[in-house]
């Protein structure tokens, strides 16, 4: 045996490869047992160390109620009894039950408890589909995030939001999207939520209602209906064609009366490129159809064949500059 373990303390033994192989196996028996013959002194540390690594023997699945109660219980009398002013030996014992007790603790609380929260994220270019523990089905636009709980679906159905998205939502319990702007509420429907810029909400099916902290008043929506939530200014309700509205999840992009600004904003977006234009270009009204299954050299010969611009690409092809 090793003279290193002359040394050892509980903590030590406990983090030993070869101690803790001789404690979980129960091999190498005689050997431990003749050592700690021949060094009496180290008996009350390897006492101790083999109640630390038992302590942290848990599987991922099938504790029971009773063992995570009892690791409470050892947390509780370990704090208690270093409250207790005790002769020096005992007190290095109670010290050593309360580390066992809080690693074993917090090992028990790592696999009892992972984390169910579930996040799914659309980077830029990118546009992504997801199905919800329900059944319901979420379309990210890019540079769109969700969020929600799978433990607690059933019971909550809440997700977080930051961005753009299409919802297609199953009945059942109330279904509650939630985004630093505000929050919808539905039964079963499909809307669409739109946080990148002002808040915007629209109603394909069903009715859904709608809160924003920068108004005071829900706003229930049916099909066919919008409301745009912009800063310092009321609420706007309108009405769309629902062919027309929210088609990026269809890869298709319809402009109608729009500047080149906002034009060559959502090809960056969808296309995951960097355009520059001068600003006079950028205020140019047009009326363009994207199909976003195209490749962006189509997007912008049809560009430059509607609105007579000149276009050209770096050597990288991710930074496009207009003329």
């Amino acid at each position: 045996m090793n003279d290193k373990y002359l040394q050892y303390k509980a903590i030590d033994f406990a983090q030993d490869d070869a101690f803790v192989y001789w404690v979980k196996q129960h091999q190498s028996e005689e050997d431990w047992e003749n050592w700690l013959k021949q060094h009496p002194s180290q008996a009350e540390e390897v006492r101790l160390a083999k109640q630390l690594v038992n302590g942290l023997q848990f599987k991922e699945a099938g504790i029971s109620t009773q063992q995570v109660d009892a690791l409470w219980d050892k947390i509780e009398v370990a704090t208690e009894a270093k409250e207790i002013k005790l002769q020096p030996k005992p007190k290095r014992t109670w010290m050593y039950y309360a580390i066992a007790a809080c690693l074993a603790a917090l090992v028990a609380f790592l696999f009892l408890m992972p984390s169910q929260q579930v996040q799914i994220m659309a980077d830029r270019g990118e546009r992504v589909e997801h199905e919800l523990p329900d059944g319901s089905v979420v379309r990210l636009n890019t540079q769109s995030v969700i969020t929600y709980n799978k433990k607690s679906w059933a019971n909550d159905r809440a997700i977080e939001l930051e961005g753009e998205a299409f919802f297609e939502v199953e009945k059942g319990n109330p279904f509650i999207v939630k985004t630093n702007l505000g929050e919808v509420e539905v039964l079963g429907t499909s809307f669409n939520v739109n946080t990148l810029g002002d808040f915007v909400v629209t109603c394909h099916e069903g009715e859904v209602v709608v809160r924003s902290v920068l108004s005071e008043t829900p706003i229930p929506l049916v099909a066919s209906k919008g409301v745009v939530f912009a800063s310092g200014s009321s609420p706007q309700q309108f009405d769309f064609d629902l062919n027309q509205r929210d088609t990026w999840r269809n890869d298709l992009l319809i402009f109608e009366r729009s500047s080149l600004k906002e034009v060559f904003e959502a090809l960056e977006n969808q296309y995951n490129v960097e355009i520059s234009a001068s600003t006079e270009m950028e205020q140019k009204i047009v009326d363009i159809f994207v199909d976003l299954t195209n490749p962006i050299d189509s997007v912008l010969n049809i560009l430059q064949q509607t609105t007579s611009i000149e276009w050209a690409k770096d050597q990288n092809n991710r930074r496009i500059s207009i003329e």
